[in-house]
């Protein structure tokens, strides 16, 4: 990995943080489905980072259906009620620990995400107050992997990109990262270490990213 100086942390969520990945699958299921629309739950892994706009229209151009970006909007907004009413979708184990560490070694934190605002502190609950800024898809224009959801997040910590690590599972947001400049961290939570190889280094639970990420040097922690 690289040695370049560390100043903050930003997380994805989805997959990362949350379990919620797998419930958004079963949403895009139960959504386009009974449109005649397949969804494979594992090219959702794959395409997560992405709004549900460009998730749902990419299932339904390979159906063959016409994406009509009115449909699709309406069937955006029916798929995050169908999220809503199937579950209530937690934390990881591993993510409480993790995220209060790093924040007590005095690290500014933040979520780079594609999902929508609502459903950080929704599942997140109190932990939420420990980052210190949420980029979501309402705050940026390009989805991932475009480099605009990292530097938004990064510009919303006051931090260079550069000087910043990502932590990623899917391969739309560990491009996104490493076009923005910052390092990236791998974890293979959703997909195997194979597919999220891109980044600069790999890691099979997020706990282990507690390892590369020393207390800063000359700073008291956070409490």
């Amino acid at each position: 990995m690289s040695e370049r100086p560390i100043d903050a942390v930003v997380f994805d969520f989805d997959g990362v943080l949350a379990s919620s990945i797998q419930v958004h699958a079963v949403a895009y299921q139960l959504t386009l489905q009974p449109l005649g629309v397949p969804v494979d739950v594992h090219q959702v892994y794959l395409r997560e980072g992405a709004r549900s706009e460009t998730i749902i229209r990419s299932f339904m151009e390979e159906a063959g259906r016409d994406p009509d970006e009115e449909l699709v909007g309406r069937l955006a907004t029916i798929k995050q009620r169908v999220f809503e009413r199937i579950g209530e979708p937690g934390l990881y184990p591993w993510a409480r620990q993790v995220v209060e560490t790093i924040d007590e070694r005095g690290y500014p934190l933040a979520i780079c995400t594609g999902t929508r605002r609502e459903n950080v502190p929704g599942i997140a609950g109190e932990l939420a107050d420990r980052f210190d800024f949420v980029a979501s898809e309402e705050t940026y224009e390009h989805d991932k992997p475009h480099p605009q959801a990292f530097e938004t997040a990064a510009e919303g910590l006051g931090v260079e990109p550069e000087r910043c690590l990502a932590v990623e599972n899917a391969p739309r947001g560990i491009q996104s990262a490493r076009k923005a400049g910052m390092v990236v961290v791998g974890v293979a939570t959703t997909l195997a270490a194979g597919e999220v190889a891109e980044a600069d280094l790999v890691l099979a639970d997020v706990e282990d990213v507690l390892d590369v990420i020393p207390a800063k040097p000359g700073k008291p922690p956070r409490t």
